[in-house]
Formats: structure tokens, C-alpha cells, sequence
């Protein structure tokens, strides 16, 4: 599927099981399910068995990845999550709160033959725990716009 450069990813999660001790990279939605790199994902990167951050990006048509990560966060709890391209726009969104992707933005998503999954990802820990609400445009709706 062609992105182009309008997307939008937006859902909840709360994770449920978390291996102590070990910092993991944890799959929550990308499209790397045919063993190559996804140009779309979000995954936790945990940095305790209590805490981590929430990292989300895409890899860009020119060959760059474009990614962020929010500061650490509890995943005892609920976390609603938007991942957004809007032309030369792009940023992560973590419990409202907007940080901004960085790079050269004018390119368009690239495209991969690969599935959208849920809770895995080639490369990243299988993700064990709830996602409710998931929603998926080739646009940005105007709620998304403020």
C-alpha cells in the first residue's frame, strides 16, 4: 500500500506481562512481518520492569528513518497513542502529549509488501497485554489536526 505522505495510527495499550530485569523492545503495531524493515512502527522500550518509553516513526522513501521516543512512562496503566505523517509533518503522541519528528519530512513513506500486525515485529519481544481501539487512516481527520 502506498502511504504517500498522509497517515495516521491511533490507539490504546497497557501492557500485562513484563520479563523483570531486562531492558526489551517490545512489538506494539508496525508492518514488518515478512522478516524486513518496517517503514511504518511503534514499539515500548523498556528501561525497567515498571518503565520505558514509547518509540515511533517511519522509514521515508529517500531512505531515512525518522523516528522519536517519549520520555519513560509507568506501564502499569493505560496509554493512548497516535503516530501521524501530515505532509512535512510527523510526530508521535503519547497521553496527549506531542513530540515532534525530525528529518527531511518532504519525502513520502516507503512501501513495504508486508502485513500490519499487532503485537509483533520482526526484530522486538512479543507484545503480551491489551490494545483496544485501533484505528488506521491514509489520512490525517481533523481531530488529529489541532
Amino acid at each position: 500500500m502506498e502511504f504517500r505522505s498522509n497517515f495516521t495510527l491511533h490507539f490504546r495499550f497497557k501492557l500485562d506481562v513484563l520479563k523483570t530485569g531486562d531492558s526489551q523492545r517490545i512489538a506494539l503495531i508496525d508492518n514488518s512481518d515478512c522478516d524486513k524493515e518496517a517503514t511504518f512502527g511503534i514499539a515500548v522500550l523498556t528501561s525497567s520492569d515498571r518503565t520505558g518509553s514509547v518509540h515511533g516513526g517511519f522509514r521515508l522513501k529517500n531512505g531515512e528513518a525518522v523516528t522519536i521516543n517519549s520520555p519513560d512512562i509507568s506501564l502499569a496503566t493505560w496509554h493512548e497513542v497516535v503516530l501521524l505523517k501530515f505532509g512535512m509533518r510527523a510526530e508521535l503522541r503519547v497521553d496527549g502529549k506531542i513530540y515532534p519528528i525530525i528529518g527531511d519530512l518532504a519525502s513520502d513513506i516507503a512501501r513495504v509488501d508486508c502485513s500490519m500486525t499487532i503485537g509483533k515485529g520482526t526484530g522486538l519481544v512479543n507484545f503480551v497485554g491489551y490494545i483496544d481501539e485501533v484505528k488506521f487512516y491514509k489520512c490525517v481527520p481533523d481531530e488529529f489536526l489541532n
